[in-house]
């Protein structure tokens, strides 16, 4: 083939490959403009350089999606959240741009900085700020005009705002928020303070989703307003709340909510603990509390399939009846669960309660149960309790394993001696069959232990699970960083099984 051939057909074969802007411009008008409402605002306004139709269709989005992030910016490069003057003057051209196209504006994104949250969880102050961490020397009239140009629209359905800022005081926050009868979707992520005094009128008839994060919380009336001022509301989440000092009751009543998650604790006043914790949600199916261990709760939940409760922090100077006592009040409310896990101090709440341990509800449709180790670890004593009182269950979960693990070590260093007399202990109570009869273990299908340190308490409660569950179909070993699963689970296969179908991995 000559040279003017092979250009010719090189020229054949591009012609006949189509461009990636012919091939946009060859979709329909509606699906063009759904295709750049779902990206970046900052991405489709640069495709309307492609085309006149791009440019068309960019003026029928009816989404603005802001996003500032670090990943949006630049992935590949370290992001100082120092805002640009350019950024600024983008978004001042697009919100004008949109005011004079007169479109119905339905969703609305702004995301300044990064995703902050679990960081600013462990700040002292709220305007502590780092700069990767707040957005700082923002205008807040500026951000004030942002936040209100979507708010201006009854068609706004969704609202996602997240951005912590150095100055927190300066800014305030538009009652418009919470007063916008058309929203179905308010995300709010921010460090600023929210006082009840500042919105006498809450009105939000249509909303069905609720997050809120970081916020801080001055009094107990504005949650409890709030949410009574959600008829609608389906999905309620409360996280990284990190200060909440004054905060003595937290009192939730919605019977259209069906999924709540509070996360209400924080790490800088840890030596106080909660009030009173009332909730009222009837018809509730997924409920996840992460807290301080509260003075009592009151809480009435009638259709609950699946909860996590993880009590971070004992009540102060009381003894473990009062501690387990209080907790009591709480998990006998998922008596009728199906998926219940119980993390940080409750299962050691559990051991240090004395007689009052028998009082633990039975959990008559519990299949699936995970437990936190603690300190002491007797599972010997506290595993039999939950058993004996599961007569359904099929999963047993251990997510952060059978022993505790601080700075490196198994237990801290006082524990030692006393753990080496415990494991003689547990070592016959396991061989002789003498806390948990067989009968707890005739419907338990499948075992997982996280985070396995190959330790002889650990691998005498394996091989009683092995030995005593003639259900057992499936066992899962995790064990921990540095440790071999290959002779682990050699030595777990000679283990004589009450079930022949039982599949052993150690990973």
């Amino acid at each position: 083939m000559s040279i003017d051939e092979k250009s010719k057909s090189c020229r054949t074969s591009s012609t006949s490959q189509p461009l990636h802007g012919d091939r946009l411009n060859d979709l329909p008008d509606e699906l063009l403009t759904q295709i750049l409402s779902m990206l970046p605002t900052k991405d489709a306004s640069a495709m309307q350089v492609l085309s006149k139709r791009m440019r068309r269709a960019f003026t029928y989005i009816t989404s603005l999606n802001i996003d500032n992030s670090p990943v949006s910016l630049c992935p590949n490069k370290p992001f100082h959240a120092k805002h640009s003057p350019m950024f600024d003057s983008f978004v001042d051209n697009v919100l004008q741009k949109f005011s004079n196209f007169g479109k119905p504006l339905t969703r609305f994104r702004l995301f300044l900085g990064e995703d902050n949250t679990r960081h600013y969880h462990f700040l002292e102050k709220r305007n502590d700020c780092e700069s990767k961490i707040c957005y700082s020397n923002l205008e807040p009239a500026r951000l004030n005009m942002w936040i209100s140009y979507p708010l201006a629209y009854s068609s706004l359905t969704e609202l996602d705002l997240s951005f912590h800022l150095s100055n927190p005081d300066d800014f305030v926050i538009p009652v418009g928020i919470f007063t916008c009868r058309s929203l179905e979707v308010l995300k709010l992520d921010s460090n600023l303070e929210i006082d009840d005094n500042e919105f006498p009128l809450i009105c939000l008839p249509n909303l069905k989703l609720l997050h809120l994060r970081s916020f801080v919380f001055t009094d107990d009336v504005f949650l409890t307003r709030l949410v009574s001022s959600c008829p609608d509301l389906k999905d309620l989440s409360i996280t990284y709340c990190s200060a909440w000092p004054d905060l003595h009751r937290l009192t939730i009543s919605s019977c259209s909510l069906r999924r709540l998650v509070l996360d209400v604790w924080n790490y800088v006043t840890d030596d106080i603990h909660r009030g009173d914790v009332l909730i009222d949600t009837p018809n509730l199916e997924y409920f996840d509390y992460d807290d301080f261990l509260a003075t009592s709760y009151s809480v009435h939940m009638n259709g609950l399939a699946k909860t996590c409760i993880r009590i971070v922090t004992q009540l102060v100077h009381l003894d473990g009846d009062t501690c387990f006592r209080s907790q009591l009040s709480l998990v006998t409310a998922f008596s009728h669960v199906q998926h219940l896990s119980l993390l940080g101090y409750c299962v050691e709440n559990v051991y240090f309660s004395g007689e009052l341990k028998d009082q633990l509800p039975v959990f008559h449709a519990l299949k699936t149960l995970e437990l936190d180790a603690f300190f002491h670890a007797r599972w010997d004593i506290v595993l039999s309790l939950f058993l004996r009182r599961s007569p359904l269950l099929e999963t047993l979960i251990f997510p952060k394993g059978l022993c505790v693990d601080i700075d490196g070590n198994f237990v801290c260093s006082s524990l030692i001696l006393e753990d080496k007399r415990m494991s003689r202990e547990e070592a016959k109570a396991w061989r002789t069959n003498e806390t948990i009869p067989s009968s707890c273990m005739t419907r338990l299908k499948r075992i997982q232990v996280n985070d396995c340190y190959e330790r002889n308490r650990e691998l005498n409660m394996i091989r009683f699970f092995l030995r005593q569950a003639p259900a057992l179909t499936e066992l899962v070993i995790c064990v921990y960083e540095g440790f071999n699963p290959i002779a682990l689970q050699r030595q777990l296969e000679q283990v004589l099984r009450a079930s022949t179908s039982c599949s052993i991995t150690v990973q």
